[in-house]
């Protein structure tokens, strides 16, 4: 299965876009978008401030070289499963 990678950022934080975290997902943002921003969710739940962090989060998905590939709203149902929905 082929693995594609990813960045994030929270929209509302002082974070560069090509500062985000990289993450992997083995879904295609232009096949399954919601199921890579739960991949994302998931990351930041386990390496960025998501166990002290209160959801929903928007994350804005990113391309590895930086270009936006849309907002999601991100909800924790339970740890560690999340479902995301595509804001724009």
């Amino acid at each position: 299965m082929k693995s594609y990678r990813y960045r994030y950022t929270c929209p509302g934080h002082d974070q560069a876009p090509e500062d985000g975290p990289t993450f992997g997902s083995n879904f295609d943002v232009a096949v399954d978008p919601t199921r890579v921003a739960e991949d994302a969710a998931s990351h930041y739940h386990y390496h960025g401030n998501g166990l002290d962090s209160t959801w929903p989060k928007v994350l804005e998905l990113r391309s590895v070289l930086g270009h936006s590939l849309g907002l999601f709203s991100v909800e924790r149902e339970a740890v560690p499963e999340f479902y995301a929905t595509k804001v724009t």
